[in-house]
């Protein structure tokens, strides 16, 4: 069991991005290579863009059932949340243990319910999960990092839209449902390409 890398925004640095540093210009900003953006530009843009996936499908799920406001409200806390849980990933130090669910769960937090997230993702192949099901966790410090997150969240509702949202996230990925469009929109509004173009438009 490995922490997530598949985050869609990231708290980290543009600095932080070593695939890049040969083509920092000189006012600081990486330049990505084929284009006229800046790493900071297509963040900003890519942040925004999947504000708008999250909103857009939250709209279609509860069919318009809550207001402007609170859309963006749980939106701007799933953004920010995952922003954590990137930040606490890239900087863990590399570790692993072999541990039950139970003690990964002591590990982490009573508000979490490991078993019963690790249980969904394992259904769809038959597999089981128990409290006695031993697994090998790397990098368990950042385990331990979630674990002091979710302790100092006063909102538990946060972390409930988050794991929610992971699951719609992923059936939007999958063709033929009501939210793979917007998913598409998302991708194509994200792609380097089409952003660069965008921008040269506007200039």
């Amino acid at each position: 069991m490995s922490p997530p890398t598949n985050f869609e925004v990231s708290d980290q640095d543009d600095y932080d991005y070593p695939e890049y540093t040969d083509g920092r210009d000189t006012q600081g900003d990486n330049i990505i290579e084929g284009t006229t953006m800046s790493l900071k530009d297509f963040a900003r843009k890519s942040e925004q863009s999947y504000k708008t996936f999250i909103t857009k499908t939250i709209k279609l799920v509860r069919n318009g059932s809550l207001t402007e406001e609170q859309t963006n409200e749980i939106a701007d806390n799933i953004i920010s949340f995952e922003k954590n849980l990137s930040k606490l990933a890239f900087g863990a130090n590399k570790s692993t243990e072999n541990m039950t669910i139970t003690q990964l769960s002591q590990t982490i937090s009573e508000k979490f319910p490991m078993a019963e997230v690790l249980q969904k993702d394992f259904n769809v192949i038959g597999i089981k999960i128990e409290n006695n099901t031993n697994v090998i966790v790397k990098n368990v410090d950042y385990y331990k990092s979630v674990g002091k997150l979710l302790e100092s969240m006063e909102n538990t509702n946060i972390l409930a839209n988050y794991i929610l949202w992971t699951y719609v996230k992923r059936m939007a990925e999958a063709e033929g449902t009501l939210l793979h469009k917007i998913y598409l929109e998302y991708k194509r509004n994200t792609s380097i390409s089409e952003y660069d173009k965008s921008k040269s438009t506007d200039d």
